[in-house]
């Protein structure tokens, strides 16, 4: 592939890859064919703010992980949920340890908030790579 075709597809894709892997990205479409380029431009991408977004108002179900095809993430979120909320509302645990859990649990929960972003760029930075080589 030309360099300036390279230039133009990096940045059309700036906000769809991780940065740290724009130059591992660029070696790796120099030796493709032009025909590279339609493919990857063919690649339905998921947008990484709109991911951030359900992480925040939808992550206790999972919702983020499930836009961005992760879906045994979104599984795991959902019992993760289905499992806190039994603890929580059970009447045989003692109230510190009932928001303890409640407290691991928003733990868990802001941490996967923080790394949706990044897993968004991700998955698309995999579903491109899928395109080109298969």
């Amino acid at each position: 592939m030309k360099d300036e075709t390279i230039n133009k597809l990096l940045y059309e894709l700036d906000d769809v890859i991780p940065p740290k892997r724009i130059g591992e990205f660029k070696a790796e479409l120099a030796p493709l064919g032009e025909q590279a380029y339609s493919a990857i431009m063919a690649v339905p991408t998921r947008n990484a703010f709109t991911t951030l977004l359900l992480a925040i108002f939808l992550g206790f179900l999972g919702i983020n992980r499930f836009y961005i095809k992760q879906y045994l993430l979104g599984a795991a979120k959902i019992a993760l949920t289905a499992f806190t909320t039994t603890l929580f509302t059970s009447s045989s645990l003692e109230v510190p340890i009932k928001y303890g859990i409640l407290l691991l649990y928003a733990i868990i929960y802001c941490f996967d908030a923080a790394f949706s972003f990044t897993s968004c760029r991700y998955a698309n930075l995999k579903a491109i790579r899928k395109a080109i080589y298969n």
